[in-house]
């Protein structure tokens, strides 16, 4: 499948585009003028056409002083003065007019979540395809991304693709998204959008203190593929809308023992459950899967939780094919009531 390609890497700068792999933009075009209602940008020194800028790269176009891009979108011309950046074929919102106060970056790779910064997620639309309309893809570099607030992706803009790699995408390596071990706990990532496919990430730690579940996902259609869900203080993975989980592993999570959390908890119907692992949540209150409503569940292994490996609660039309439950602290499957 072909994708628009860009690129999160740790040493990059929130304020590039996002299209190269280059810790750099390729160039900045500093305090320009800017006209909003046509997406034109006057350079206020050099010369777009022999400084090699190309139709169809993008442009992050940011007020001067910003430390976050706000904006990036498609070129589609340029000449010896002037860069134009499409207004449709982007993310963000647009800058307002200003005289010598904008400045624009082509290229270079966005530095990802920091802090209390989500970027790229709730930032990166599926409105920025290139020229053929190809749904945006995110590569990010292996290593670990550490933020200290609840992050939300909610954006329902069409399909996204977030992958973590090593050095050649595809390669398996994993991104890690950190939300550290100190103070009350927090929801580490929120999707409430949909579309959007996770694909080789590591989602760890939450605080120290409470329940708050680690990755919430409230929007329908999105897909986690590859990805570890790692100590957190409530459920590993909580999701009350119909998403995909695909080869992923849960584990260590309810480390506050509260009663019905564990490693991963699908409550809508619709849901797919494909050849995950839970295993060693290990409070007396951990289960390994908490599955509500109808779905598919197959190829999932429960092990070593501290309560039931697979539990639903009054639920009916539940298919469970080549599952195992072992070494659980209670049932190994516990399906209850009317279930």
């Amino acid at each position: 499948m072909a994708f628009t390609q860009f690129y999160v890497q740790p040493t990059g700068s929130n304020l590039n585009s996002g299209s190269t792999n280059t810790d750099a933009a390729t160039l900045t075009y500093a305090s320009g003028n800017w006209a909003l209602a046509t997406g034109v940008f006057t350079v206020a020194s050099g010369n777009p056409l022999s400084d090699g800028v190309t139709v169809g790269d993008f442009a992050s176009v940011y007020v001067n002083g910003s430390t976050v891009t706000g904006f990036v979108g498609r070129i589609t011309a340029r000449d010896a003065t002037t860069i134009t950046v499409s207004l449709t074929a982007k993310s963000g919102t647009a800058p307002t007019d200003g005289t010598g106060t904008v400045t624009l970056k082509v290229g270079g790779a966005w530095a990802g979540p920091s802090g209390t910064t989500a970027l790229p997620l709730d930032f990166m639309a599926g409105t920025m395809t290139n020229s053929t309309g190809n749904p945006p893809h995110c590569a990010w570099k292996a290593g670990t991304y550490s933020v200290t607030g609840a992050l939300t992706h909610s954006l329902d803009t069409g399909a996204i693709w977030h992958e973590g790699y090593t050095t050649t995408i595809g390669d398996g390596g994993y991104a890690i998204l950190d939300g550290g071990t100190s103070g009350a706990s927090y929801k580490l990532l929120n999707v409430t959008g949909k579309n959007t496919n996770f694909v080789y990430f590591v989602f760890q730690n939450n605080g120290a203190t409470g329940s708050t579940d680690g990755v919430g996902v409230t929007g329908n259609e999105n897909m986690f593929y590859r990805c570890v869900f790692k100590n957190f203080r409530g459920m590993g993975f909580a999701a009350n809308a119909v998403c995909n989980t695909t080869e992923c592993e849960f584990y260590n999570n309810n480390t506050s023992n509260t009663s019905t959390k564990g490693g991963c908890q699908l409550l809508s119907s619709g849901s797919v459950c494909l050849r995950n692992i839970s295993h060693h949540n290990s409070g007396s209150n951990a289960t390994g899967f908490f599955l509500d409503q109808s779905m598919l569940v197959q190829g999932c292994i429960a092990w070593a939780n501290g309560n039931d490996g697979f539990s639903s609660v009054g639920d009916v039309n539940q298919t469970y094919l080549n599952c195992d439950a072992y070494a659980n602290g209670r049932h190994g499957f516990n399906l209850q009531t009317t279930a």
